[in-house]
């Protein structure tokens, strides 16, 4: 039995208390102390809110709450991918009549409205500077055309995957354009990058990936006009030659560099991409001729600390860059000189010729010394793609888990000499690792992968089929 203690009379005499703050004159309690905020406060409060929740729960609370919702100050920003079961009447219907003053707008995958649509959704949204049109089916140029007129301030469009021609991008080149995406755009030539390169100046960022027909003169033409503003390319290097990656290198503000089968390069483009000193993410696929010697000579020249911006290298994607083998070794007093040219300052002072160079076990570094380099060189890398690069070893392999500390995805499909036992020390060596790729990694057990999945939270792992392991319950 309980008895009513000191501290349980204070509890309700204050609650007292609050009731009678709470009740007006009539003695009627007073609405919920929520309504009672400035509008302003309530609109920040709900631009918080997702669109999901904006869109289904919001508006059944009550009749000001679903006012509230419908502003449309609280409708600026609209990425419908986050409500797929959203019907297309439905979202037809909210940008019609909810989204006057829309800025960004996301319709990827929508290849369901029809151009009529497409018309009175533009007719609405007179404001918008951002549009997303990524793998609709319906794009053609008449309604590329009728956004062009719609939308004179656009700045950012992706038609990624759509149908579209070089007469579409002759449309979009009197906006003003500072993003554009038309990657795996087949229809496209050499003309399309001239055009918008020569009418849109001011580019910030261009991804035509996936379009083999870009050639070494559209690339001159995008460099001579956009060299300035540029700092985002993505394109396809089937048809490009070194000439082209020399060009680049004159983009002196370029941060994210991308290039799709590489298979036609060489060497020399390496020597090139050494001089983009703001690159932050690099990712080369299909480098079949890059040597392991000039790779190790990429990673010497992409240091951190002879980067110009802090924090160096952060996305690296190397995939099928098949040459990154145990060649690169040359011998411990080289690796030593490199050393001492690259970490003057952070390496070297807690170190001694006698406690480093002559009690490290040289069998260590018969992994390509372009590993070591790696490391020292991107000691923030947040991504790591070494897909089917299948030369490298568990002796390479370990120095990534050892010292890329700050890694959350790492990519390791097709090695096959790996059989990740230090993985085991990803808690302590990569505690904010969520994401690991072992498929086709043959050596690598399962067991091994399904105890790392048990050990690290919040961690996901794809084995040898590509399969995402589950946590399972040990045995007392």
């Amino acid at each position: 039995m309980h008895f009513p203690t000191a501290s349980d009379h204070k509890a309700k005499e204050i609650l007292h208390l609050k009731e009678r703050e709470n009740r007006g004159m009539n003695g009627i309690l007073s609405p919920n102390l929520f309504d009672d905020l400035p509008e302003e406060l309530i609109m920040e409060i709900f631009s918080f809110i997702s669109l999901k929740e904006l869109c289904l729960t919001i508006p059944l609370v009550c009749k000001k709450w679903k006012d509230f919702a419908a502003s449309p100050l609280l409708w600026q920003h609209l990425d419908f991918n986050e409500i797929k079961c959203l019907t297309t009447k439905a979202l037809y219907n909210i940008i019609c009549m909810k989204c006057p003053l829309l800025k960004r707008l996301s319709l990827k995958y929508r290849s369901e409205l029809s151009a009529y649509e497409m018309l009175n959704i533009a007719k609405a949204c007179p404001q918008l500077q951002q549009l997303s049109l990524a793998f609709c089916g319906q794009i053609n140029e008449k309604i590329v055309t009728m956004f062009a007129e719609y939308f004179p301030d656009l700045q950012d469009i992706n038609l990624e995957g759509c149908d579209i021609t070089d007469g579409c991008i002759n449309d979009l080149s009197i906006l003003p354009l500072k993003r554009i995406s038309v990657s795996h755009c087949v229809h496209l030539s050499n003309d399309s990058l001239k055009t918008i390169a020569t009418s849109c100046s001011h580019l910030q960022s261009i991804n035509f990936d996936g379009i083999q027909w870009i050639t070494d003169d559209a690339v001159y033409v995008m460099v001579e006009y956009c060299h300035a503003h540029l700092e985002k390319l993505w394109l396809d290097g089937a048809n490009l030659t070194d000439n082209s990656i020399q060009a680049i290198a004159n983009c002196i503000n370029l941060k994210v560099f991308s290039l799709s089968f590489c298979d036609n390069l060489s060497d020399v483009t390496l020597t090139w991409i050494k001089q983009m000193k703001k690159l932050q993410t690099l990712r080369l696929k299909k480098g079949i001729n890059f040597t392991a010697k000039v790779l190790q000579e990429l990673f010497i020249g992409l240091h951190v600390d002879l980067m110009d911006n802090a924090t160096g290298i952060l996305y690296l994607y190397l995939p099928e860059c098949s040459n990154m083998n145990d060649e690169a070794v040359k011998s411990l007093a080289e690796r030593y000189f490199l050393c001492m040219h690259l970490l003057p300052k952070t390496f070297l002072p807690h170190i001694s010729i006698s406690n480093f160079m002559f009690k490290l076990d040289y069998t260590r570094f018969k992994d390509s010394i372009q590993h070591f380099l790696l490391l020292s060189s991107f000691p923030n890398l947040l991504e790591l793609d070494l897909s089917w690069c299948w030369d490298i070893t568990d002796q390479g392999f370990i120095n990534v888990v050892l010292n890329c500390n700050e890694m959350q995805s790492m990519i390791m499909c097709g090695m096959r000499e790996i059989m990740g036992n230090c993985l085991l020390n990803l808690p302590k060596l990569m505690p904010r690792l969520r994401y690991l790729d072992a498929s086709q990694c043959n050596k690598m057990s399962d067991q091994l992968l399904l105890e790392l999945v048990n050990t690290v939270k919040n961690l996901t792992v794809l084995n040898y089929y590509c399969e995402i392991l589950r946590p399972y319950a040990f045995n007392k």
